[in-house]
């Protein structure tokens, strides 16, 4: 099974994948180049946190064989840590993206205050005399269509 098969495969099923031993898989995969390297097999853990599966973490070993009870304990442990971190980051992100939106939109609405005021100073009209200004500028904008 090609590596790229094992991602898809743990977050599809979300469980534990394993090739114990590259040397039998088929020679045209991309295992075979990590054999080259020197890796002899792989264990993939999903990452998922509540139902929501972000990935997987591929454990690459230098001999065949499968992992222990206990690594595959831990593997999973350190895949659920990193998953933790992965969406507090992406949540963080969102915020802050969110926050400057608003600070954004925030400091238009100042800028679009600040021109309003200065118009109605301009021109001696009070506060709430701009709303009779606003309704002649329109009336003025009808009539000369």
């Amino acid at each position: 099974m090609p590596r790229e098969a094992l991602l898809v495969q743990t977050f599809v099923e979300l469980a534990d994948t394993l090739v114990d031993d590259f040397d039998v898989v088929d020679p045209l995969t991309s295992l075979a180049d990590h054999c080259a390297v020197g890796f002899h097999s792989v264990h993939a853990v999903p990452m998922r946190l509540r139902g929501q599966t972000i990935g997987a973490l591929n454990l690459f070993r230098s001999e065949p064989g499968s992992l222990s009870e206990a690594d595959i304990r831990a593997a999973q442990a350190f895949a659920d840590v990193a998953t933790i971190a992965m969406l507090q980051q992406r949540a963080v992100t969102e915020a802050h993206l969110v926050n400057d939106q608003l600070t954004h939109a925030l400091n238009r609405r100042v800028t679009i205050e600040q021109a309003k005021g200065m118009i109605a100073e301009r021109t001696g009209v009070g506060m709430p005399g701009r709303r009779g200004l606003r309704e002649a500028t329109q009336a003025r904008r009808t009539e000369g269509r």
